[in-house]
């Protein structure tokens, strides 16, 4: 008896075992909407599947210094607006 991992949508489910996987390699199962292994032909739950999310390349963001100089100068207009100065 192995685990079998299988991607669906960006989503890693595990299926405990051979027999379970096997159903669903040959269709006669399928992985529903809430991450169930569902039979097809009686629609019964087989198995809740554990699943995880298959980890995304992150990218980091780098601030360009018209964004930093921007932010400041806005930073510093809050820091002196007054609502008695616009009247």
């Amino acid at each position: 008896m192995a685990e079998h991992r299988v991607r669906k949508n960006n989503i890693i489910y595990i299926i405990p075992d051979d027999e379970l996987f096997r159903k669903w390699k040959d269709d006669e199962a399928f992985i529903d909407e809430y991450g169930r292994l569902m039979n097809r032909k009686p629609h019964r739950v087989l198995r809740e599947l554990k699943h995880y999310v298959e980890d995304a390349p992150t990218v980091q963001q780098r601030t360009s210094a018209r964004f930093k100089q921007q932010q400041s100068v806005y930073s510093l207009l809050q820091l002196n607006w007054s609502p008695l100065t616009n009247l």
